[in-house]
């Protein structure tokens, strides 16, 4: 035995090491046989488990990866629970008795880990975090390998537009489900972070009556005893857990026309739309706008719509406008469910979201972010493509002007941010609701629309197309975005210039000067960051794509403004006008000399709409960094109002608009108020179907024939509400707003129907008018209604948002919000808490914002606002006090001076 031993003892080790082991064995057999059995212990002895840490950064430990969610679901709309039962089938990387997932708010009945040929492990579930960080513990070992986790359990809709949320119509219940961003941890355990991508079979028990919706279409309906029904759906591609899409109800399902096939997808396309019982002869408008955005796409990334089916549901109670489910995209009812005779601005907000949805379908859905840091890449994507495609599919609607004039709102908001990243660390679960904000989303689109210029509109693509094909059904991250453009144009410099945008905060800025050199015109640029009155100077610099252009020649010149000044030898004569963004696309702010202002003020009317907007938006910010007087503002507007497009001064008088409601003071306010009056009602500037023009006249600059002209149409209806009746959806929510202001009393009838009204476009009518006022009179009347439980979620925000960001309510609001939060919080969702801090950008008082800031300070956790709000609200509230203390005292003087010229 012991002379066997040692035989073996010896056949473990290399040649080179025989020897060594012959001679042990001569000198010690014994000592083989317990080295021997040693090792067997070391080769054949089972592993401790891996010791699990509880996550401390927001996300799950490397330790299971699932693959396939079987979810099976009971849903009674009616009733205010529901049951669930989910196997995941998961990759185990290592041995455990712990797992970590997320499950919120769920009563889990029973934990067990399953696998093939042995018996079941049990475990204990418990939630350890408010936000559903869940924890299992179980009775014995999980060994790494494949293996299928059970849970049943019991869950609760909410009324917040969370997870599976209930709504009541008439009649009827529906559930819909909202599970972005971390909300599908409220319907079923899961592993709900974006980079655990699986397959999904829903299986939906539900009244025979009601029809059940999915991301994918039917295999299966079976009825069942008591007027029950199963209804299964197909298997899923890959997805993420908050892109799941489940609703529920006793919908209006219509066909719509297929998407026939093309070059690009070789079958035909479902398309449906879904809607509350009713409404689905309200669809038409969406189905004839759809196909043609669709195929736009395929064409546009040469990858065929990635999904089954496409369906459109009409959404009655939402906090988002759009939500981009793959094969199943939820719109809010009150933009979807129009037609071809309502308002221009209806019909181009649901062009508008539905090809942002629609890109998302590539952009989020076929190739997923990994983490919550790179949310702005698809948001961006979708937001600049969206618009790039709808106005080329639907040039009858003015979305190139859409997109400009959101881009210079995002340029506004960024140049008061000063601490807001695009790339912003989530190292918390709380700190993921505060990733979405419009300044990320909107200059992602921006930084979008400037790249691809500078780069070229082919070559841009082309990089998005190997993006594609590489990441399909994936995910991947902004680092093999760079690498995919870096591949299409063979320069690097993409990644060092994209970087300089995402790692530090703030708008650049440029100063442009012009001289003449051997009859060539020289350019001399400076760059800084955008300061705006009352913020302090920061060394920052930007790899910043610069484009001009000579105004009497098409073609332009671009470089990369990598230092803090450069020198531009140009082939244009010294007498060329230089246009000092070319398109308007680019990311940063300008500043000229005096003469050459003056000279393309002289030249506006000529240039490109996009360009003439980007003109007045810059004499805006110059008047709000300081850098332009009022009164040079004012003298700019004659030009402005010449340009063909009325967009061109509407980019001005929105700047105007800021300057009278939270700046101007008496007697100066009124001074410009009438100033402003009497340009506007210029012949050559009537126009009765521009809406916006109109608000402004009206309420902003309280033109009293404007009013009048709004009012008179609309008596009958006014004496109808007045006399007990109801709104209809005819009435105009401009005119309602001003017999508000008129007529308070007005509001009682009006809150009385908005309780029981089911239409949603007359909810919106209504809503509208009360979000317009800034009659003080008013405001306790609208406190109340903030807190009836027959608001639907998104009308609450509305309200909530416009009352607080109005200067005539802020003050009073903020001290109201402060002593009524813990009735305001459960009332809406949880993203939305972390964006209070942004409802005191309204204030202007120091004393005010004080004793808000310290408020929000000291319910930090409560709120889970994201790090930079507190800073940029504070930047909002300097700039206005330093801009009143510049403006006011002689706004007077600068105003009689200007009317003297």
């Amino acid at each position: 035995m012991v002379a066997t031993a040692a035989l073996v003892y010896t056949a473990f080790f290399p040649p080179r090491f025989r020897y060594l082991a012959i001679v042990t064995a001569r000198f010690g057999a014994l000592l083989a046989s317990v080295l021997l059995v040693a090792v067997a212990a070391f080769l054949f002895w089972p592993q401790e488990p891996a010791l699990v840490r509880e996550p401390v950064d927001g996300r799950l430990p490397a330790l299971a990866t699932p693959d396939h969610y079987q979810l099976r679901l009971s849903l009674f709309p009616e009733q205010p629970a529901f049951r669930g039962e989910v196997e995941i089938g998961l990759q185990l990387h290592a041995s455990t008795r712990t797992l970590y997932l997320h499950g919120r708010d769920l009563t889990v009945h029973s934990v067990e880990a399953r696998r093939a040929g042995e018996d079941s492990i049990s475990g204990r579930y418990q939630q350890i975090s408010p936000q559903g960080l869940a924890r299992i513990d179980f009775d014995d070992t999980l060994s790494a390998g494949f293996l299928t986790l059970a849970l049943q359990y019991d869950g609760q809709y909410t009324t917040t537009s969370e997870g599976l949320s209930r709504v009541q119509v008439d009649d009827d219940w529906y559930v819909f489900s909202q599970l972005h961003p971390i909300e599908a941890r409220r319907v079923f355990p899961s592993f709900d972070e974006p980079h655990f991508k699986a397959t999904f079979e829903l299986e939906v028990i539900s009244w025979q009556t009601d029809i059940a919706i999915g991301n994918s279409l039917p295999s299966e309906t079976r009825q069942l005893p008591n007027q029950l029904k199963v209804t299964r759906l197909n298997r899923t591609p890959r997805l993420p857990t908050y892109l799941l899409n489940i609703s529920v109800g006793p919908f209006d399902v219509v066909n719509g026309p297929v998407i026939p096939a093309n070059e690009v997808r070789q079958r035909p396309l479902s398309l449906r739309a879904v809607t509350t019982r009713g409404n689905g002869v309200k669809t038409r408008f969406a189905f004839r706008h759809t196909a043609a955005m669709l195929t736009a796409y395929e064409q546009y990334f040469a990858i065929p719509f990635p999904f089954e089916k496409l369906d459109l549901i009409a959404v009655p109670d939402s906090s988002a406008n759009v939500l981009e489910n793959p094969g199943a995209i939820n719109l809010s009812d009150e933009l979807m469910l129009i037609d071809e005779h309502s308002p221009l601005a209806q019909r181009q907000a649901f062009i508008a979201h539905h090809a942002h949805a629609l890109a998302h379908q590539w952009f989020g859905d076929l190739v997923t972010m990994p983490w919550w840091d790179d949310l702005w890449l698809s948001e961006g994507f979708a937001e600049w493509l969206g618009y790039q495609i709808a106005s080329k599919s639907h040039p009858e609607y003015p979305l190139t002007v859409a997109m400009q004039q959101q881009l210079e709102q995002a340029m506004q908001r960024d140049g008061l941010s000063p601490e807001v990243r695009i790339r912003q660390p989530v190292s918390r679960e709380q700190d993921v609701q505060g990733t979405f904000n419009t300044v990320v989303y909107d200059k992602a689109m921006g930084l979008m629309r400037m790249y691809e210029r500078f780069l070229g509109a082919d070559q841009f693509r082309q990089g998005l197309r190997n993006y594609f094909a590489r990441h399909a059904f994936g995910n991947a991250g902004a680092d093999d975005l760079f690498r995919s453009l870096g591949d299409a144009v063979a320069d690097p410099v993409v990644t060092r210039s994209f970087d300089s945008f995402l790692t530090q905060p703030g708008l650049p800025a440029i100063r442009l000067q012009q001289s003449c050199h051997n009859g060539r015109l020289q350019l001399q640029l400076q760059q800084q960051e955008y300061r705006p009155a009352g913020s302090s100077a920061r060394q920052l610099q930007w790899h910043l794509p610069v484009c001009l252009r000579a105004q009497d020649e098409s073609r332009q010149s671009c470089r990369l403004f990598t230092d803090a000044s450069m020198s531009w030898q140009t082939d244009w004569s010294c007498e060329q006008l230089i246009i000092p963004n070319v398109d308007g696309a680019g990311y940063y702010r300008w500043q000229l000399s005096e003469e050459h202002r003056q000279r393309l003020l002289a030249k506006l009317k000529e240039l490109p709409v996009t360009e003439a907007m980007d003109v007045a938006a810059n004499l805006g910010a110059a008047v709000r960094a300081g850098d332009l007087s009022l009164e040079a503002f004012w003298l700019s507007l004659p030009a402005l109002a010449q340009h063909p497009q009325p967009a061109v001064l509407d980019s001005a008088l929105n700047h105007w608009r800021y300057l009278l409601q939270s700046i101007l003071q008496q007697p100066t306010r009124a001074y410009w108020q009438e100033q402003l009056r009497e340009l506007l009602a210029r012949p050559t500037l009537q126009d009765p179907n521009h809406h916006e023009r109109l608000k402004f006249r009206a309420l902003v600059l309280d033109d009293q024939p404007v009013q009048k002209a709004l009012l008179e149409p609309q008596q009958a209806a006014l004496r109808q509400i007045r006399d007990g009746g109801n709104a209809s959806a005819s009435i105009d929510p401009l005119a309602l707003a001003i017999a508000l202001q008129h007529e308070p009393a007005l509001f009682a009838p009006l809150r009385k129907q908005l309780q029981t009204e089911p239409d949603s476009q007359i909810r919106a009518i209504i809503t509208q008018a009360f979000a317009l006022q800034n009659n003080p009179t008013l405001l306790p009347a609208l406190q109340l209604l903030l807190q009836s439980p027959h608001l639907r979620v998104n009308e609450r925000w509305t309200l909530l948002r416009e009352s607080a960001l109005q200067p005539a309510f802020a003050g009073p609001q903020w001290q109201w919000l402060r002593e009524n939060l813990a009735v305001m919080l459960p009332l809406l969702p949880d993203y939305r808490h972390s964006q209070f801090a942004e409802l005191a950008q309204g204030l202007c008082d120091d004393a005010d914002w004080r004793a808000t800031e310290q408020f929000l300070l000291a319910h930090r956790d409560q709120l889970a606002w994201p790090e930079p709000a507190i800073a940029t609200t504070a930047s909002h509230v300097r700039q206005c006090l330093a801009l009143r203390a510049q403006l006011n005292p002689s706004a007077a003087a600068s105003g009689n001076n200007a009317s003297e010229q």
